[in-house]
């Protein structure tokens, strides 16, 4: 099924020339006035919105303004004449996606919205798109001293100049806190996320800096990088351990100095920024091995929060997996719950893809009907206890090799005692070792 686009703009040969760019890829919709556009939202599902600033008998951003307050969830692409850069800076921060030129919408149009639908795909950034993340119900906060601990940190230093490193596996919500972070700084600038990982070495210096007319091969007209879309807001290099060694050096000096040059260009642009980055990689060992600067690792890594895997912190995971199923019960009108059965299943599992993974896993069981409703359980069904028990063998067995099998300390770290331990450890089918093992 094609995804569907709404054309805004006053111009019948405009709005013809765009779905001559867009050929047949999309389920295309047409409105010449502001009043036309919202009688379409009103009756049509639209899934991204392409729109001309100048509109006759609309004011600045008036349209885009009431778009992003009736539909905070719908991308919108805009289009501008050359040279309305201004309007375009303003224009992101009020919520659009992007912003392009007419001269270049022939080339960058469809790639874009390509990137739109792309990204929904990734429940991150669907995340993002939604402007859920400015409300309570995405910033949910599980009842564990590792998650309060590290929100109520980045919540007190979010106000500081400080530059933040957020690490962790992939999935564990390294770019919520990244938008957290900015939310609560005060910051009244954009925040800008940059996905190192996404783009070459190439594409991702564009990307960055933007670059001057005639820059490069193909670099037709000027365009505005990320940095300078970031100043007065949250500059979020995501996967950053990708950047090339060149593009290090280069925005080490932005940061250093607070100003930069478009590529091909030479007027300096002065931006000020606060820098949030992430991976997923060791980058010290990346420093040892001579593949990230030394110089620039200390420059981001001057506040590091280290955010918990699923498996660090499994007695958690039935409030994550309530919480997600508590948002798809609100958006489909329905009133599923957890059985046992399907809870210690998810215990027992490792989650290599973390809140990533159960959000899929919990999205996949939902419309598969793995779940109990209005009360009444799946055909098979498990004590609550089968959930509590398999918390408690985990716990036991990180325990027990934390102090390489010795059944005491284990006892004490556990806040047991020794022969109630000895009892689960049996109970469970765990070995049992002496309290001097031999090494």
């Amino acid at each position: 099924m094609n995804h569907s686009i709404l054309i805004v703009d006053d111009k019948e040969s405009a709005r013809v020339l765009t779905k001559d760019y867009l050929g047949k890829s999309f389920d295309l919709f047409e409105a010449g006035t502001k009043e036309e556009c919202i009688r379409i939202l009103r009756t049509t599902s639209i899934e991204a919105i392409i729109l001309d600033l100048h509109m006759p008998g609309v004011k600045g951003f008036e349209l885009l303004t009431q778009i992003k307050q009736k539909y905070p969830n719908l991308p919108i692409v805009i289009l501008t004449s050359f040279g309305d850069f201004q309007k375009a800076v303003q224009a992101t921060k009020l919520g659009a996606f992007d912003f392009i030129p007419k001269e270049q919408a022939e080339l960058l149009l469809k790639p874009s919205l390509d990137k739109i639908f792309k990204a929904q795909e990734t429940s991150t950034l669907r995340d993002a798109f939604k402007g859920a993340l400015k409300t309570s119900i995405e910033y949910f906060i599980p009842d564990h001293s590792k998650y309060a601990d590290l929100y109520l940190e980045a919540e007190r230093l979010a106000k500081s100049d400080l530059s933040f490193f957020l690490s962790g596996e992939t999935g564990t919500g390294k770019d919520v806190l990244a938008q957290y972070i900015h939310n609560k700084s005060g910051r009244t600038g954009a925040f800008v996320r940059v996905d190192c990982g996404e783009l070459d070495s190439h594409f991702l210096k564009s990307e960055l800096f933007g670059h001057e007319k005639g820059a490069y091969t193909g670099a037709e007209f000027a365009r505005i990088g990320k940095i300078e879309l970031a100043h007065g807001g949250t500059l979020f290099l995501d996967e950053i351990g990708n950047m090339s060694l060149d593009i290090q050096a280069r925005f080490l000096t932005v940061l250093e100095q607070k100003y930069f040059e478009r590529l091909g260009g030479n007027k300096a642009i002065s931006v000020d920024f606060r820098i949030v980055s992430a991976t997923n990689v060791d980058l010290k060992k990346a420093v040892e091995a001579g593949k990230f600067r030394e110089d620039l690792f200390y420059r981001i890594n001057e506040l590091e929060l280290r955010l918990p895997s699923i498996r660090e912190s499994i007695d958690v995971l039935p409030q994550f997996t309530r919480h997600f199923l508590d948002i798809m019960n609100k958006n489909h009108n329905s009133n599923f719950s957890l059985s046992d059965s399907v809870l210690a299943d998810y215990l027992s599992y490792h989650w290599p893809g973390n809140i990533r993974e159960l959000k899929a896993r919990l999205k996949r069981d939902f419309f598969k009907n793995q779940f109990k409703a209005d009360g009444i359980e799946p055909s098979e069904k498990k004590d609550i206890s089968t959930a509590i028990e398999v918390i408690e063998k985990i716990n036991i067995e990180k325990a027990m090799a934390l102090h390489n099998g010795n059944i005491s300390k284990a006892a004490h770290h556990l806040n047991l005692k020794r022969q109630t331990l000895t009892y689960k450890l049996k109970k469970y089918g765990l070995k049992l070792e002496s309290d001097n093992p031999v090494n």
